[in-house]
């Protein structure tokens, strides 16, 4: 099998790959205060939160104390 038919069949084993489920918690460290959620994606919940957090987004309850996460 030559390289180029090995990366299409790991690039299409990939997307067929479901996405991991699952719960997750965010704990401010200042506060103590924390959020329960679960999510179909934990990566791209993840990315969200992140992204909320850096950039003080209002998209998440938990957002609002961002600079404390």
């Amino acid at each position: 099998m030559d390289a180029k038919a090995n990366r299409r069949e790991l690039v299409l084993r990939y997307k067929e790959s479901p996405p991991d489920a699952g719960v997750y918690r965010v704990v401010s460290r200042v506060t103590g205060a924390f959020l329960v959620g679960t999510a179909m994606n934990l990566d791209a919940m993840a990315n969200r939160i992140a992204f909320a957090t850096r950039f003080a987004s209002t998209c998440l309850s938990i957002a609002r104390s961002a600079k404390t996460i």
